[in-house]
């Protein structure tokens, strides 16, 4: 080595240039990688037997459940009758999601 010190010289444009590459891709990756989630099809029957046992499961562990929502299954009925057709994971959660609430604002299956 003679006595000298090797250092290795960066160039800070060239590291802040593939610092930026990297987060833009990283955040594509981000911004897309939801849209391509949804392409999972969740079947009729598969449906239909998760919310059975939801509504059910409600019905066991809520002692309440009648309480603050006399119509429950009436409503839960009308909602799970409401499914005529494969959902991807985006309808699933929209169209289910109004069991949770009391007054069942939300109810549709398109």
């Amino acid at each position: 080595m003679n006595g000298k010190q090797h250092f290795i010289r960066y160039d800070f444009k060239q590291i802040m240039s593939a610092f930026r590459v990297v987060m833009i891709h990283a955040f594509l990756f981000c911004c897309l990688f939801p849209l391509f989630s949804y392409s999972q099809l969740f079947s009729k029957n598969a449906t239909l037997e998760d919310l059975s046992f939801l509504k059910e499961s409600i019905i066991t562990y809520n002692p309440g459940v009648y309480r603050f929502n006399p119509d429950f299954d009436k409503r839960a009925d009308s909602l799970i009758a409401a499914v005529d057709s494969d959902l991807d994971i985006h309808q699933y959660f929209t169209n289910i999601s109004p069991i949770f609430h009391q007054d069942f604002a939300i109810m549709r299956f398109e």
